[in-house]
């Protein structure tokens, strides 16, 4: 079924989930500009092992997302 083009960004929102994370290959060049150095950095443990959580994004206006930090991975 092809997809219309969209300015949304497809989320999976997971309850159990201790912080929120997005792809960087998800991001778009515009949300790439706007990459912060986490004031929280973590590390998370994945299958490939543990990954630093060092930069994130803010989703200002997002009915889900306000006033939470997104960890970009």
């Amino acid at each position: 079924m092809p997809m219309k083009a969209s300015k949304s960004i497809p989320w999976l929102w997971d309850t159990a989930a201790g912080r929120h994370l997005i792809g960087r290959q998800a991001l778009t060049p515009a949300m790439k500009e706007h990459l912060q150095q986490s004031p929280n950095p973590v590390a998370f443990a994945t299958g490939g092992g543990s990954q630093p959580g060092q930069e994130s994004l803010a989703f200002n206006g997002s009915k889900i997302l306000e006033g939470e930090e997104v960890y970009v991975l």
